[in-house]
């Protein structure tokens, strides 16, 4: 639980649920028992979970959620940048608004790696910030993006506090047009060089240290399994299922190597071979294609190996994943 892994995240993406489960009185051992964690698990921020386990606290929420509230809006009622541990803190104690966009564009990798974030201009009056996630977090990626701008919004309230919200937003900040992996505001330049409210430069000097050292080493780890995913993606969408010799050759590298390699990185081969299958898999879910279909079109001889591989993920099979994202 110590590495650094793609695939994982903090452990405090976790602590949305907790407090939406004390703020209405829920039972956390469905919590614990359903993430597979433990209080105690919780309070160390050096402790990673699986993107599955947070999509599972997700769906917790939305399970306990009227029907008609935003989901994006009540996960943002439970989320403070305490809950991002020291790197929120940092965050807060930036000099200006520019040091923070800064460190968020080039250090949220430590936090989770799926999202990039990019800043540009617009014009003499506003910048452009945008916020993408390519669908890792696959029927929520939605909400999480959305969420990602309401936090991004509150965050700038930190460093501008002369205007009442419904004004400020008004003025300062304009959202724009988006697609399904995108979300993207426009941020007055009048705000960039703002302190923050708790700005203290050394603090924020010290950590950003850290962090930026620790997102290299995150995007080093990264760049290497989204390497072999991309060539495993690029194989099964030619109706090949690859090997580990396959990939290794088409690397430039032998399959020792290569095993090596990522077994440093807290993964292995079959870990991302069974990961690009079940994406590809709900991808082709979503174009409609059947259960059959499927199977052979990622390469399965039969829909039982590849059920199989689903029971073992995720506690389903195909046709129950399919149920569970509304498609028949």
């Amino acid at each position: 639980m110590k590495h650094l892994s793609f695939n994982l995240m903090s452990i405090y993406s976790l602590h949305i649920a907790y407090k939406f489960y004390l703020k209405y009185d829920l039972n956390l051992k469905e919590l614990y028992h359903t993430c597979n964690i433990s209080y105690q698990d919780l309070q160390d921020e050096h402790n990673q979970i699986t993107v599955e386990t947070f999509l599972k606290s997700i769906q917790l929420i939305k399970n306990h959620m009227p029907e008609d509230l935003s989901l994006a809006h009540e996960l943002e009622k439970h989320l403070s940048f305490s809950d991002f541990g020291s790197f929120g803190f940092a965050l807060l104690a930036a000099p200006s608004l520019a040091d923070g966009l800064d460190l968020l564009i080039r250090g949220f990798a430590v936090m989770e790696p799926n999202f990039e974030f990019k800043c540009t201009d617009v014009d003499n009056q506003f910048i452009q910030f945008s916020v993408e996630n390519l669908g890792s977090f696959k029927e929520f990626n939605e909400d999480i993006l959305d969420l990602s701008i309401l936090m991004l919004k509150k965050y700038i309230r930190c460093f501008f506090t002369n205007e009442n919200e419904k004004d400020f937003n008004k003025t300062y900040i304009k959202d724009y047009q988006a697609d399904c992996n995108n979300r993207r505001i426009h941020i007055d330049r009048v705000l960039l060089s703002k302190p923050s409210i708790m700005s203290h430069p050394t603090f924020f000097k010290n950590n950003k240290y850290k962090i930026l050292k620790k997102s290299k080493h995150h995007k080093r780890i990264l760049g290497c399994v989204l390497s072999v995913n991309k060539l495993i993606r690029y194989n099964l969408r030619k109706g090949h299922k690859p090997s580990l010799n396959e990939v290794s050759a088409q690397l430039g590298t032998t399959s020792k190597t290569l095993s090596r390699l990522l077994k440093s990185h807290n993964t292995s081969f079959q870990i991302c071979l069974d990961q690009v299958i079940c994406d590809e898999a709900i991808n082709l879910i979503k174009a409609e294609f059947n259960t059959k279909e499927i199977a052979y079109t990622l390469g399965f001889q039969s829909i039982a190996g590849l059920n199989y591989l689903f029971i073992k993920k995720y506690g389903l099979t195909l046709n129950q994943l399919k149920g569970s994202l509304g498609f028949s």
